[in-house]
């Protein structure tokens, strides 16, 4: 299914006193439904492209499957918005995981709830001996930046992207910046590539969400052009990620596991 669609819209610019209709490209958002043996297990609003990369990104992601290894099957059609994940004999299927993550993503009443919510989760740490020097981030946001150029002409997208040992192996475009991140997750967990030498790039912001996601399949190092919630440091310094936040041009901000990065002058 297609990821935009046009529209008419009226352009009004004061300065060069154009009063103009055209056609230009919308983001198209339609409910995703995600199965697990013909079961339903979640209806993501999302742009309607990678379904298969979305559905495994969300169900490892989130907790509700364990490993790549417990799939049998993915089965989908680029004329419906659904896709069946048919897993292994014998795997757990754990549905309700998602719903701690998904109050985690509410920000919670107080700094209390929170801890008592993330304690809650089956926290992954990650043991990653991954090292990667500050101007290779650098170098992969400016690569990262340069790609969604080609997407930002619509400017309602977010995008993630994956970097496996410095070089660019994913990146996906979406309304949602969680579904960005699952499609891209996916993608590695897909494509086989080893998530423990693997660096996440989002343009979102970093909350407890997104740092359990990456962290739950083992990618050591995620980078976004915004900043971090407080949910997210948290999340990052409980489960041994290195959290990146504000890289832009030759700086940036590192909120957890400062020893992952080099700092090459």
């Amino acid at each position: 299914m297609k990821s935009t669609e046009y529209v008419r819209v009226r352009k009004l610019d004061l300065v060069s006193h154009r009063d103009e209709v055209v056609s230009e490209e919308a983001a198209m958002e339609v409910p995703v439904t995600i199965y697990v043996n013909s079961e339903p297990a979640a209806t993501l609003f999302a742009t309607p492209a990678a379904q298969p990369e979305l559905a495994i990104g969300y169900l490892i992601g989130e907790g509700i499957l364990g490993r790549y290894s417990d799939i049998e099957d993915v089965v989908w059609s680029e004329e419906t918005t659904s896709v069946n994940v048919r897993t292994k004999a014998g795997t757990h299927v754990r549905i309700d995981a998602a719903k701690v993550v998904r109050l985690l993503t509410s920000a919670c009443g107080s700094s209390e709830d929170f801890y008592r919510l993330l304690d809650r989760i089956d926290k992954p740490f990650v043991k990653s001996s991954y090292h990667v020097q500050a101007s290779e981030i650098a170098r992969m946001m400016r690569e990262f930046n340069a790609h969604s150029l080609k997407f930002r002409r619509i400017g309602s997208f977010q995008y993630a992207a994956a970097f496996f040992e410095g070089e660019m192996k994913a990146f996906f475009e979406d309304v949602g910046r969680h579904n960005a991140v699952d499609k891209t997750v996916g993608s590695v967990i897909r494509a086989g590539l080893d998530p423990s030498r693997t660096v996440l790039a989002s343009s979102g912001r970093q909350s407890a969400a997104e740092v359990i996601k990456a962290a739950r399949v083992g990618i050591p190092v995620t980078v976004s052009i915004r900043g971090p919630i407080h949910s997210g440091v948290r999340a990052a310094e409980k489960t041994g990620l290195t959290l990146c936040c504000f890289a832009r041009g030759a700086k940036m901000n590192v909120y957890s596991g400062f020893d992952r990065i080099i700092f090459d002058q």
